[in-house]
């Protein structure tokens, strides 16, 4: 599966503010701080957000980055956005973002040392990268056997099987990756995925209110 990377900035919320400042003393290679588009969106923003703009050259367009923080006080990327508003390919998008982890990102989180922590998500991860072995076994297994049609009920068992199965394990599996694996690496059609993942992201919160009682 191909997808858009993720670059997650963890440490401290003093940390964190030590590394915008070390951020944009590093920057080269193009990229500098948007401070004016900035601030027209952090007036409007829930939270606060930083805007990263990079000059276009022969492999990318000119596009404005952001961040802005996770609801577990990281920092993360949350978009790349060509300036001239065109799609970015999953390409682009990843080697802009890998272009600004590894020129920008990396050196300012080395000057501050173990205080901050960058993790950059796979380009093309496999649905291993999100589930248990046990769990992919019960997903594939219910995949490979089921009426694409119409469920029988000895397929919405084995829907039900796994669907547990990765909310006891905390799988880090969510309904857009879901989504996208049952369609491209399965074949399912996007309604019947969208559809499944639906449930499988209404199933786990019903899960989680049923624990919590």
């Amino acid at each position: 599966m191909k997808v858009y990377q993720d670059l997650y900035i963890r440490g401290a919320a003093e940390a964190l503010e030590e590394f915008i400042m070390e951020l944009d003393a590093t920057l080269d290679s193009g990229w500098s701080r948007d401070r004016v588009r900035e601030s027209e969106v952090n007036r409007k923003a829930l939270g606060r957000m930083y805007c990263y703009a990079c000059t276009a050259t022969p492999s990318r367009p000119a596009c404005r980055l952001w961040i802005a923080t996770n609801s577990d006080g990281s920092l993360l990327v949350t978009n790349i956005l060509a300036d001239t508003r065109q799609d970015l390919t999953f390409d682009q998008y990843n080697s802009i973002l890998a272009n600004f982890h590894d020129r920008c990102a990396e050196r300012a989180a080395q000057r501050l040392g173990p205080a901050v922590s960058l993790e950059l998500s796979k380009p093309n991860p496999l649905i291993e990268d999100f589930l248990s072995p046990n769990c992919v076994n019960l997903l594939r297994n219910f995949s490979h056997i089921a009426n694409r049609s119409a469920l029988h009920p000895f397929d919405r068992r084995r829907w039900n099987e796994f669907v547990t199965a990765a909310y006891r394990e905390e799988a880090k599996l969510d309904s857009a990756m879901l989504r996208k694996w049952l369609v491209e690496d399965e074949g399912w059609s996007e309604a019947k995925a969208s559809a499944l993942a639906d449930e499988y992201a209404h199933a786990t919160d019903l899960l989680e209110v049923f624990q919590s009682k």
